[in-house]
């Protein structure tokens, strides 16, 4: 049969190497991926504390001018 693996063919050692190394990169790409999901979370609370402060120069150049208008 096309699908049976001759026996001199089978390299348990190399098939074992194999293995670990898509292991390796499997966890590799899990750290990547959970470094990228915190950035995103950082990158959220930046995005929300300077619109906090954007508002808050807003609402103050606002006072600012009232004041100098309507004295």
């Amino acid at each position: 049969m096309a699908t049976q693996v001759e026996p001199k063919e089978l390299n348990i050692r190399e098939q074992m190497a194999r293995i670990d190394e898509a292991l390796e990169n499997a966890a590799r790409h899990r750290a990547e991926i959970e470094q990228r999901r915190e950035e995103t979370r950082l990158a959220n609370r930046n995005s929300i504390f300077q619109a906090m402060i954007a508002s808050a120069a807003l609402l103050g150049a606002g006072a600012a001018l009232a004041k100098l208008f309507f004295p």
